[in-house]
Formats: structure tokens, sequence, C-alpha cells
């Protein structure tokens, strides 16, 4: 079998009803305007179980979400640990068990396929940034920044791949099935270690999306370890909610989906002066 193959067949095994399971969980709160939000988490240590909502002090509700395999409806074995700012996700279970009477390789578990977060407000042009792999595990999902949700099957997905190495910008147009890399997108992380903290910048300006991947050492420092150069999408997508996507990567099936974040910002693009951006 091809790795397109054994692609096409482990999407097929974990999400045949996506899209319907997306749009009944997902609670549209689309505003005309999206203001500036940093995701504050406090210090204080909150766990919310497979899926719920959170009260940030600017008065705006995060929304996080776990899928399983199984029913396409919220793990019962997963959680969000809130604490000291920092969000861990972690399911004591994998999605994915092997199948002794192959084929397919694999067969459904309870656990998670992918975990949500999401804060209310809809934007079009927009840089977004954040820290993950927060918690410095020894990660193997693929963890980053989801922009332009429509919370149904379009977004954009910048990510860092924790069992590869690489990085790149999935345009998704069937949540979980139709979920590729924009063409050129993609690319190796220099020094990569899947203990590190890895900060991410996005930005997305009409058909163009430009991602940026930063080592972030103990100390607050940023290295440039990765660019992805302007993306053009000849189909864009072009207003949707921002917020974090973490999904199981395919050549690691077995292992309990995991994954931590924090300091995560969406700030609408305005007019400015060509290449300026944040620094």
């Amino acid at each position: 079998m091809t790795s397109r193959q054994q692609r096409s067949t482990f999407r097929r095994v974990l999400w045949v009803a996506a899209p319907v399971a997306m749009i009944l969980f997902a609670a549209p709160v689309f505003l005309s305007a999206a203001d500036a939000w940093q995701a504050n988490f406090g210090p204080t240590e909150i766990t919310v179980k497979s899926a719920g909502e959170y009260k940030m002090s600017d008065g705006r509700t995060a929304y996080f979400e776990s899928f399983s395999p199984l029913e396409l409806e919220p793990s019962m074995t997963a959680g969000y640990l809130i604490s000291n700012g920092q969000v861990t996700f972690e399911d004591t279970e994998p999605a994915l068990r092997p199948n002794p009477n192959a084929p397919p390789t694999y067969v459904r578990a309870e656990g998670t396929i992918s975990a949500l977060t999401w804060v209310e407000g809809k934007f079009g042009d927009v840089r977004m940034t954040g820290e993950f792999n927060t918690a410095r595990d020894k990660a193997f999902s693929r963890q980053g920044l989801l922009a332009r949700w429509d919370q149904g099957n379009n977004h954009y997905w910048f990510y860092v791949n924790f069992s590869t190495g690489q990085f790149g910008i999935v345009r998704s147009r069937f949540f979980g099935v139709l979920m590729a890399d924009l063409d050129g997108s993609a690319g190796p992380i220099a020094d990569f270690k899947n203990t590190k903290t890895y900060y991410l910048e996005f930005e997305l300006r009409g058909a163009v999306a430009h991602g940026w991947v930063y080592e972030h050492g103990a100390d607050g420092s940023r290295t440039l370890v990765g660019d992805t150069g302007d993306i053009t999408d000849s189909d864009p997508f072009l207003a949707g909610v921002s917020g974090t996507l973490i999904e199981l990567w395919e050549e690691t099936p077995f292992i309990p989906l995991r994954g931590s974040f924090a300091n995560i910002t969406a700030t609408p693009i305005v007019a400015e002066k060509t290449g300026e951006r944040s620094k």
C-alpha cells in the first residue's frame, strides 16, 4: 500500500461522519467584527473534562472540544488541565488500536482524534501567535494555530508536527478528511526536538497565508527555525473564528493524544505597510 493510500485509509477510519459532528458540537457565535484577543487562562487550576467552556478575564469565552472516533462525540477519557496560564490536553486512551484482522490496519478506540479550542469572534485577515508544547513533553501530535474556522468544514491550520519535525499550513475543505497542506507550505524545523516549546506566528491576508516557527527558549528568547514564505490559496475561505487544534498524527496512531499551549492571541489585520508585522 502506498503512503497516499495509507493516509486515505487512516482518514476514512477516523472521520466518516466528521462534518455532522463538528456542526452539532460547535455553537456558532459570529460577531459582525472581532476585536483583538489574548486567551488569558488564569493561575487557578481547573480541569475541563472532554468538552466545555472557560470564561476568561476579559469576558470572552473559550470553548474546548474533543472528538473520539467511536461516535465522533467528546472523548470520555480526555480532559483539559488549565493551570498557571497554560492549557494541557491529555487523553489516557488511544484513538486507534491495531487491527489483528487487517486490513484495515486500525480499529477505532475510545481515545481522542483531535482537540479544539476556539474563542468567539469572527476574523477575516488575522494575525495569530501562540506557544505549543509548553509542558515540554516528548510530543508526537500535530499542534498549532487554527484560523478562519467556519465551525463546519473550512479552516486554516498552521502546525508543528512533533513526530516528524515538520511544519505546514493545512487548508481544510472537509474536516478530518480533505485536510491537505497548501502547496509549498511544508518544511523542516531547524534543530528540531520534540521536547522543545515552539512559538508560532500565523498571518492570513486575503488569499495569502504565511507562518513562522520560533524556538522558544526557557529564558524567553526566540530563534527563527521555520518560515513558510507567502503561500497563496487558489480557493480561499475568507472568514471564521480562531483558536488551536491538536491532532493525532497518522504515523503514531496508537499513542494517546496530548498537547499543550499558552499565550494564544488573535489580532485583526488592518491597513498597514506591506511587510509590516508583529515582532
